[in-house]
């Protein structure tokens, strides 16, 4: 009894390239993300390092004012 239907095989399809769609929008923001992590991660390294540059300028500075 079972008969070709061909809007619920358009139904299917429909689907299936809605799902493809989200699949690819995942693995964009997931990689978007990763990236962004590693730049932030970065960052706050950069500025970890130069606060001791920060600090040895700023106490040579408080030392040559009167």
């Amino acid at each position: 009894m079972n008969t070709y239907d061909p809007d619920l095989h358009e139904q299917h399809r429909k689907l299936d390239a809605i799902d493809a769609r989200l699949a690819r929008h995942q693995q964009t923001t997931r990689t978007a993300l990763i990236l962004f992590s590693l730049l932030v991660a970065l960052a706050l390294m950069l500025i970890v390092n130069h606060i001791p540059q920060c600090a040895t300028m700023l106490e040579t500075l408080l030392r040559s004012l009167p």
